[in-house]
């Protein structure tokens, strides 16, 4: 009988999970070509298949090369200009400056650190059913940037993001910025996907989300596929996978919030305790004297407020009373003489039985010469919610007031920017109802009705009325006249009542008003102090469980939780030695392990993504697959090299960036032919859906180069739900890596474009090329938007189109225009202006520029 070897056991002798030592340099025949140890190893296999390498790139074509790889912008017209000049001298040296002046740049952690987003498949959104938005989720975003910035080394960035809290905890001389670093490095982990309607429920699946990125990011083994069994193909046993799950089922991960639990818990301090406490104590006091500040200003409303109501109180002369009923609406008018400081009010108050009604009101008062007019929507439209009393258009500041009428002399004190998330729908109100509202808008708000635009409304409580109030500036013989109209078609409908009060308003009005100014102030200052100072100081991290929870967790049977096994000790994988957790969870142990130069599979694993980012395919094709179903290496004596070189040079990144760039085979020119195969010739690519944006932002000198924080998530949550999942798309001018990243839904342009799957690890972008991405140069708003900015900023800087047309041609393509291009493009701008204007000329221009190969590839 004939015994087939285990494929487990063969695969123990797999290359990748064989030591790595550092090969010795290949003999080659072309040595005058090398320039670098890395051409040594390309130049070996072209020699054995009998080609040849191609040229060098001329300069122009590899600084842009170079700038985009680095920073995922293009250089500027003037640093094309010195690279020629200096390149012409020394091509190498020259060379070499600019790539360690791209890798001094900042702009270099923000494309790296993409790179690296991708990998871990970073999301400002939770991932359950609802996709509830993680505020603080940008903090590790920003710490990744920082850390390619900073070339931290790629070992310690690993035992940061696995164990950053634990290495925080156990320095007590560690400074409060570092301590800080630490916690938030630990996003890695905290911003694994969650599952399902309730995620702490299924938080078993975020384990198995953390744990399949932690094994394709770090080692390229697929360890997530040993859950329900023993690996297939690769020696990994469902031992293993739960030897790691017990290491992070006792860690306790920072929770968003979702549909069936809501609350949000566990997000980790971003200060050492003891600096906690101090901030804790400084806030307390700062909440205190912000609360007495608030309790003082109300006692003086409260002074100012009776007079008002003391003379709001006296006898009125009715002028004009009524009922509205729904779908109706009716009309006063009065001639009467006034005195400077009476008041007219006009109140407006909920039918009997039925409850409160929004009604529209229109009303204007002018003098008998007609020489002043006042119109209460026209007053009061613009800067609503500058002040009341608000001032009219004469600058009388005490006109018109707004009052809570269920008591003489009480003004609305509360301004609302947006009634219901209802951008132009801005009101007065006493906390609640009643209202005085204005739609500021040229369109109709659909609110509780539909509210048409640039119209003044009042809403009256159910248990009283709401009244506006004209306090006149003049004494003189007046006419009025309005008009009150049902504004719900599905309500109750109002009464109303104008009445003229005899006195004189105007300090009785403006001193509570003032007064109501300042505690307006005083509290959104309170909010606003109390709010961020809850949300600061924490970061979506994660931390030790408590004792009682750091514990083995027994096998999943079929990757049950319902159906356990035999319990599992915490350990290293089998692979990489077996070690037992001898501390606390065991993640500090992972550390180490994942990052010790022992190691076989990580320094390869990154040494590939490195060359995969720089030339567009990896020595392993499969980036998140160093398994026996992945791809070998093209070059595994290189890939060696590679690894070795970074471990020699304490895992910094740019000095692995300077080993593959430095190198004849980066420099080489594009070619089609068999030599491109072996890295003989350079593959052109095309740029990212983030290098788009940003070129394009670029080119219209419109790009932010700070780097923002967070975004503008509702603070409200409660009606997120798998039915009404969180969906939003905000825009800004910043870098693309900072857009916010949502798991649900895909930014038009991201999916367009082939940007990274937030749901999964992403090892190597996908390359389509559909009708959609010609059809976005077309039609969409972004781009017609930064052409046109393209081209004023290109009119701008000349007065001639020859001189505009070479500029253009230097920014979108770093070279010069030739002859040719320059004439048609002339006959072009000529031929446009006859049936346009100059400026759509201009436009349409710049558009077909942008839509060409050329500006779309990197060679």
């Amino acid at each position: 009988m004939l015994f087939l070897s285990s494929p487990v056991l063969a695969a123990e002798k797999h290359w990748s999970f064989q030591p790595l030592t550092r090969p010795v340099l290949p003999a080659v025949k072309n040595k005058a070509w090398t320039i670098s140890p890395v051409d040594f190893f390309i130049l070996q296999q072209l020699e054995a298949a009998k080609l040849q390498p191609a040229k060098r790139a001329e300069a122009v074509v590899l600084l842009r090369r170079a700038t985009f790889d680095l920073t995922g912008l293009p250089p500027t017209p003037e640093e094309v200009e010195a690279f020629v000049q200096s390149s012409a001298r020394d091509p190498q040296a020259a060379f070499k400056n600019v790539v360690d002046r791209m890798l001094a740049s900042p702009r270099y952690g923000e494309r790296w650190g993409r790179h690296w987003l991708d990998v871990v498949r970073y999301a400002d959104t939770a991932g359950e059913n609802s996709d509830m938005p993680v505020d603080d989720a940008w903090r590790y975003r920003n710490y990744v940037i920082h850390s390619f910035n900073q070339d931290m080394p790629f070992d310690q960035f690993i035992r940061e993001q696995l164990a950053g809290d634990i290495l925080a905890k156990a320095n007590p001389k560690i400074a409060p910025e570092r301590y800080s670093e630490l916690i938030t490095a630990t996003g890695y982990l905290a911003i694994s996907r969650r599952h399902g309607h309730d995620a702490k429920k299924d938080h078993y699946l975020t384990i198995e989300d953390t744990i399949d990125t932690l094994g394709k990011s770090f080692l390229g083994l697929t360890i997530a596929c040993a859950r329900c069994h023993d690996h297939k193909y690769d020696p990994i046993s469902a031992k293993d996978y739960y030897g790691l799950y017990g290491i992070f089922a006792s860690t306790r991960y920072a929770y968003p919030g979702s549909e069936g639990n809501r609350p949000i818990t566990d997000l980790v301090p971003l200060n050492p305790s003891g600096e906690l406490a101090v901030h804790i104590a400084k806030w307390k006091q700062r909440k205190t004297d912000l609360e007495r500040e608030v309790s003082a200003i109300k006692k003086e409303v409260a002074t100012h407020s009776s007079a008002f109501a003391k003379l709001a109180s006296q006898p009125r002369t009715e002028l004009g009373k009524g009922i509205v009923e729904i779908r109706n609406e009716q009309t006063f008018a009065a001639t009467l003489d006034v005195r400077t400081g009476e008041m007219l009010q006009l109140t407006i108050g909920p039918r009997a039985n039925h409850g409160a009604d929004t009604a529209i009101v229109e009303w204007q008062i002018k003098t008998a010469n007609g020489k002043l007019n006042w119109d209460i929507t026209a007053d009061n439209l613009e800067n609503f919610l500058s002040s009341n009393p608000h001032p009219d258009r004469h600058g009388n500041t005490f006109a018109w007031s707004f009052l809570d009428a269920r008591k003489p002399g009480v003004l609305l004190s509360n301004p609302i920017t947006a009634v219901d998330n209802h951008k132009g729908l801005q009101a007065w109100n006493a906390g609640s109802l009643p209202h005085a509202m204005v739609n500021s808008s040229s369109k109709p708000v659909q609110a509780w009705t539909s509210l048409p635009p640039s119209t003044f409304y009042v809403h009256p409580a159910k248990d009283g009325p709401v009244a506006v109030a004209w306090t006149s500036p003049v004494t003189d013989k007046i006419s009025l006249k309005g008009k009150v109209k049902d504004g719900h078609a599905n309500g109750d409908g109002v009464d109303w009542k104008l009445e003229h009060l005899k006195g004189d308003f105007r300090q009785a009005i403006t001193r509570p008003g003032e007064f109501t100014k300042k505690v307006a102030a005083a509290e959104a200052a309170l909010k606003e102090y109390a709010t961020s100072e809850i949300k600061n100081p924490h970061a979506y991290a994660v931390t030790e469980q408590t004792p009682a929870n750091i514990k083995n967790i027994a096998l999943h049977k079929r990757g049950d939780p319902k159906q356990p096994g035999a319990v599992v000790l915490r350990k290293n994988l089998d692979l990489l030695g077996g070690q037992p957790v001898r501390e606390g969870s065991g993640r500090l142990q992972l550390a180490d392990w994942i990052s010790g130069s022992d190691n076989p599979l990580t320094a390869r694993v990154i040494a590939n993504r490195v060359w995969l980012n720089h030339f567009g395919r990896g020595l392993v094709s499969t980036p998140n697959d160093f398994g026996t179903q992945g791809q070998p290496p093209t070059h595994p004596a290189l890939l060696d090299w590679l690894a070795a070189e970074l471990i020699n040079n304490q895992w910094s990144l740019k000095a692995l960036h300077r080993a593959i760039m430095l190198s004849a085979t980066y420099q080489t020119a594009a070619a089609e032919g068999p030599e491109q195969k072996f890295h003989g010739a350079f593959t052109p690519r095309r740029l990212s859906a983030e290098e788009l944006r940003d070129t394009l932002l670029t080119l219209s000198r419109t790009l932010d180069p700070a780097m923002p924080k967070g975004h503008p998530f509702p603070a409200k949550r409660d009606g997120l739900s798998q039915h009404n999942p969180f969906r939003a798309n905000y825009e800004h001018n910043h870098r693309s890596v900072y857009l916010m990243v949502q798991r649900i839904q895909r930014r038009p342009l991201m999916a367009i474009f082939d940007g990274a799957d937030p749901n999964a690890s992403t090892g190597q972008r996908r390359l389509s090329n559909v009708p959609t991405q010609a059809l976005y140069f077309l039609n969409n708003e972004f781009l017609h938007t930064n052409a046109a900015g393209f081209a004023k900023q290109l009119v701008a800087s000349a007065s001639d189109d020859e001189t505009r047309i070479r500029r253009a041609h230097a920014l979108a393509f770093s070279r010069t225009a030739s002859p040719s291009e320059i004439t048609e493009a002339c006959e072009f701008i000529i031929a446009y202006t006859a049936v346009a204007n100059e400026t759509k000329a201009w436009n349409a221009w710049c558009r077909i520029l942008l839509s060409s190969n050329e500006f779309m590839f990197v060679e």
